[in-house]
């Protein structure tokens, strides 16, 4: 059963118990006043009438106080009199009398013989109701007193009138319970299908998203509790497309990263392949020999160094090093000493401030290694790469500025990935392979800092990063 049914029928159910129970209550309690006030009538009427009987019954037997007075049978024929006379009256109240004498015996009766027949025997001095095939009576038992003699007198009056309009009121209210009970299933389907229309929003909202879609989004705007569930739901949709969409990239980036790898890998090892099978199968010249064994060691080389920069970034990503306090000065005297001892082409000059940064001493010599390579790589002979370093308040700024061949804007974008070389002969030719900047990026990322670039086409690149400086006292 649906949600929306659910609401409907317990609705439904709960209007239709409060209704009936409160509509039966009010029956029965109206019934009861209507039932009480007509046997009030009917008393009030056989009071009368017994009054009525008693005083002439008393007159005949002060008038006849010598002879018919005491006389039994005298005064019982006057008493049948007075009935008969009683049962001949157009506005007769009751439905007939019955008369006992002192003893309970019948005297006269003039009711029906099914009425007669249903009366309660020795039921003197009270009333009670009698319910027959066709009516309901409610029947008066009084006594009557004339000098020595007593008679009981039971009279019955009809009060069907009070059943049969229970009966009306009940038919009434069973066809107000069936329109009300209509209206209400009617006005239920409306409010119940606006109230669920939020939540079928939310369900074809996640099967959207089970199928793949993850823009999808409900954009329900309310205050009530389906809002909230609403807003939440967006959240979570909004995080799991974030979520997808970083997979999806490093999904693509992994995929770019082990074609380029495999490029990378696989040229210069056809050309390894290529002049090794040449000086092994062919008797070349001296001069041929030389340059063979030189495009070897070359490629070889750089193989060499990229398996290094490989294993630098594999350990990056599998253990994150823990930073502490590293002086600027010991990492410059050692870039310094470093770069003494290789070839390099380029006039190098450094101007760092003394300071202690929150980093790690072999991830910042990386870093500022890599920079300072990729800079050489992109300079002519005797060009200056400057290595610089400045104090901000509680921040230092590193800066490798150089005067090189520069890169445009789809060049800045793409730096920072994996294998990706702005002029690839260039780099290739100095033995690199283009994961420099991509373990800068990565070293950046323990630090959480970020590095800018900022380059001119033929006139220089300026790459820096900022970390955070540890007060002198600490």
């Amino acid at each position: 059963m649906k949600l929306s049914s659910k609401i409907v029928f317990s609705c439904i159910t709960t209007i239709a118990i409060v209704f009936s129970l409160g509509s039966t209550i009010m029956l029965y309690q109206n019934q009861r006043h209507l039932l009480d006030e007509t046997l009030k009538q009917k008393l009030s009427a056989h009071e009368i009438e017994v009054n009525a009987l008693e005083s002439k019954l008393v007159q005949d037997s002060l008038d006849h106080l010598t002879d018919k007075g005491n006389d039994s049978d005298k005064m019982n024929e006057r008493f049948k009199y007075y009935l008969q006379q009683n049962n001949s009256m157009k506005n007769r109240q009751n439905e007939g009398y019955v008369l006992y004498d002192e003893h309970g015996d019948v005297i006269y009766s003039d009711m029906s013989a099914v009425l007669y027949k249903k009366l309660k025997k020795d039921a003197f001095d009270t009333y009670y109701i009698l319910d027959t095939n066709t009516a309901t009576y409610s029947i008066f038992t009084s006594k009557l007193t004339a000098g020595n003699l007593h008679w009981y007198i039971s009279a019955a009056y009809n009060i069907e009138d009070v059943y049969q309009e229970r009966t009306r009121q009940f038919q009434s209210f069973l066809i107000i319970d069936a329109c009300i009970l209509l209206f209400s299933y009617l006005l239920l389907q409306y409010i119940s299908h606006y109230l669920i229309k939020p939540i079928q929003k939310l369900n074809e909202t996640s099967q959207h998203i089970a199928l793949g879609n993850y823009k999808e989004r409900t954009n329900i705007q309310s205050d009530d509790e389906v809002g909230e569930l609403s807003k939440s739901f967006d959240h979570m949709a909004d995080a799991i497309e974030a979520n997808m969409t970083q997979l999806k990239q490093q999904a693509e980036a992994k995929e770019a990263f082990m074609g380029s790898f495999s490029h990378e890998i696989k040229t210069p090892m056809t050309a390894i392949l290529g002049f090794a099978d040449m000086l092994r199968t062919y008797d070349c010249d001296v001069e041929t020999r030389r340059k063979a064994a030189d495009y070897i060691y070359t490629e070889g080389k750089r193989l060499n160094s990229l398996s290094h920069t490989m294993m630098d970034l594999l350990s990056l990503n599998e253990n994150t090093p823990a930073l502490c306090n590293v002086c600027v000065d010991d990492i410059i005297t050692a870039l310094k000493k470093y770069y003494q001892g290789t070839d390099c082409s380029c006039r190098l000059e450094f101007i760092c401030a003394s300071a202690v940064v929150l980093s790690n001493q072999e991830l910042l010599f990386t870093m500022l290694r890599n920079l300072i390579d990729n800079a050489i790589k992109a300079s002519s002979e005797r060009q200056l790469v400057l290595i610089k370093g400045v104090v901000y308040e509680r921040m230092y700024q590193f800066s490798i500025i150089d005067e090189g061949i520069g890169m445009n804007e789809k060049d800045v974008e793409m730096a920072l990935e994996p294998f990706y070389m702005a002029d690839k002969s260039r780099t290739r030719k100095q033995g690199g392979a283009g994961l420099g900047l991509s373990i800068v990026k990565r070293i950046l990322d323990i630090h959480h800092s970020h590095l800018d670039i900022k380059s001119i086409p033929d006139k220089g690149t300026t790459l820096s990063f900022m970390l955070e400086v540890i007060p002198h006292e600490n």
